[in-house]
């Protein structure tokens, strides 16, 4: 199953990494996202945010 959501990430040219197999891959447009998360009320109320130094997240 894995693997055919690799295939149509790569399929879909959703992704900047040349290989997605085995990883959560480099997204494009997670800039995007992740502006559009930041200026959410949801995102902007919260008083605790985890966060890790990943690429994908």
């Amino acid at each position: 199953m894995a693997a055919q959501v690799w295939d149509a990430l790569t399929a879909a040219d959703a992704v900047h990494d040349a290989s997605v197999h085995g990883h959560i891959p480099h997204f494009k447009g997670s800039d995007e996202a992740a502006a559009r998360l930041a200026a959410h009320p949801v995102w902007q109320r919260a008083s605790i945010v985890k966060a890790v130094p990943d690429k994908a997240q």
